[in-house]
């Protein structure tokens, strides 16, 4: 939680740049290792604004960190966390970007091997 708050502090006062975007990525998955504590109700909101954040400045990003971060991460933290909802539309909206994404997938790879053991 106060290492999200900081990575979250770091991205308003503009200090994420292309120069330490990999240590920054590099935190940003020690921070989603316990998978269940973004869904934890007082952290939800942390996450999703940090991985917002993320995503608005994806482009300090190797196209890699980038990968993860849009198609692990932030299903992670985002995604899942907007399910929590009570609003149906965004729920609604929520459960077809998930249902589009796993309809879009195709053959696995090696590649998606080190998904499954991250």
């Amino acid at each position: 939680h106060k290492a999200c708050k900081l990575l979250l502090t770091l991205i308003e006062e503009k200090q994420l740049n292309k120069d330490n975007a990999h240590n920054f990525f590099l935190a940003l998955r020690a921070s989603l290792e316990d998978r269940h504590a973004s869904a934890k109700p007082e952290l939800r909101r942390i996450y999703r604004k940090l991985f917002l954040s993320v995503e608005a400045n994806i482009g300090a990003f190797s196209d890699e960190d980038s990968s993860w971060i849009r198609e692990a991460f932030a299903l992670i933290a985002v995604v899942r966390n907007e399910l929590f909802t009570d609003d149906s539309f965004v729920f609604n909206k929520r459960i077809n970007f998930v249902k589009k994404a796993f309809l879009g997938l195709g053959q696995a790879t090696v590649g998606d091997q080190k998904l499954v053991e991250w």
